[in-house]
C-alpha cells in the first residue's frame, strides 16, 4: 500500500469514527487486573442506584457489555471522574477527533491513536472505526507514542 493509499485508508477510518459513534461489545474477564480494580470500584459504590444496576445487568448477560457503558462506569467510580452520563464519552471523542491538529499514531496496523493536545485526551480507534477509549493523557502515553505519523487535517479535511 502507497502513503497516499495508507493517509486514504487511516482518513476513512478516523472519519467513520467520528461520523458513526460505535463502541464495541467486551467480554469482561473478571480475573483480569483492569477488570477485577473496576468491579472492586464498583462494589464499593453499589448503594448507588446507577451502580448497582449496572452491575445487576453485567451478572445477568454473563460480563458481557457494551464497552461505552464499561468506561463510563470505569472512568467514574474507579478514577473519580466527573462524568454524568455515558453520552458524555461520545462527546470528548468527538472534540478529539475535531482537533485538526491532533496527532494521529498508528499502533501496529490494529489501532489508532489520536492525541489532541488542545483536549489534553487521546482517543483510540480499532481498524474497523470502532471507538475503543478516549481519556486524559499522561506524559508517560505521550513517550509510549512517540512520534505522530500525522495530524488529523492530513487526513480529514
Amino acid at each position: 500500500m502507497t502513503e497516499a493509499e495508507t493517509k486514504l485508508e487511516a482518513g476513512s477510518i478516523l472519519l467513520k469514527a467520528l461520523l458513526e459513534p460505535a463502541w464495541p461489545e467486551l467480554q469482561i474477564k473478571r480475573g483480569a487486573r483492569l477488570s477485577r480494580e473496576t468491579l472492586d470500584a464498583l462494589h464499593a459504590h453499589r448503594h448507588i442506584a446507577e451502580v448497582q444496576g449496572f452491575l445487576e445487568r453485567l451478572e445477568v448477560s454473563g460480563y458481557r457489555i457494551n464497552s461505552r457503558l464499561w468506561h463510563y462506569f470505569r472512568y467514574k467510580y474507579l478514577f473519580g471522574d466527573s462524568l454524568l452520563s455515558p453520552a458524555e464519552l461520545d462527546s470528548r471523542f468527538e472534540r478529539v477527533l475535531r482537533d485538526g491538529a491532533a496527532e494521529i499514531h498508528r499502533r501496529g496496523g490494529q489501532r489508532y491513536v489520536v492525541i489532541s493536545h488542545m483536549e489534553k485526551r487521546l482517543a483510540i480507534v480499532d481498524a474497523t472505526g470502532l471507538r475503543i477509549s478516549v481519556y486524559h493523557y499522561t506524559e508517560q502515553d505521550l513517550t509510549l507514542y512517540g512520534e505522530p505519523s500525522w495530524q488529523l487535517r492530513e487526513l480529514i479535511t
